[in-house]
């Protein structure tokens, strides 16, 4: 990915996350953690606006501390919910998160938002509503919804 696309997509994720309008004030506008996001993206070949995505749903871009999982778990790992090993940092849980939507979804051909977060929310039920605002996310930063590889080709 070449020096412009990452500036680029670095502005639209910090226009995005600085005017989210959540329950306090997100992690997110943090430079370090935004060029976390592109780095892991890069690393795994994962759209860092997904992962941002799940994060709005989940945990409302890590701005609501009472998550199932801890503070930390702000992607809504199930195997990382109370009784089980908790996060410790938000580095911790956005590496697993990447390398989860990578081999537990995107090596098994499930490449759209659609297919991966259905499957991603397993039984439960009003999954499509957090999907909404998935798709909302990543279209509002220019990604696309359908295409969840990255980066996108220079």
């Amino acid at each position: 990915m070449s020096f412009w696309r990452k500036l680029l997509l670095r502005g639209r994720i910090f226009h995005y996350v600085s005017n989210y309008k959540g329950m306090g004030a997100t992690p997110f506008t943090d430079p370090k953690m935004i060029n976390l996001l592109i780095d892991l993206g890069v690393e795994y070949n994962v759209d860092p606006r997904f992962i941002l995505g799940i994060a709005r749903s989940e945990s409302s871009l890590a701005t609501n501390t009472n998550i199932n999982g801890g503070k930390y778990n702000i992607l809504g790992n199930s195997l990382h919910f109370n009784g089980r090993t908790l996060y410790k940092n938000y580095e911790d849980a956005l590496r697993d998160g990447f390398k989860l939507i990578r081999k537990g979804y995107l090596d098994k051909k499930l490449t759209s938002a659609a297919s991966v977060y259905k499957v991603y929310e397993g039984a439960e039920t009003g999954w499509e509503k957090n999907l909404s605002w998935i798709v909302e996310t990543m279209v509002a930063m220019g990604g696309d919804p359908g295409k969840l590889e990255f980066p996108d080709p220079d």
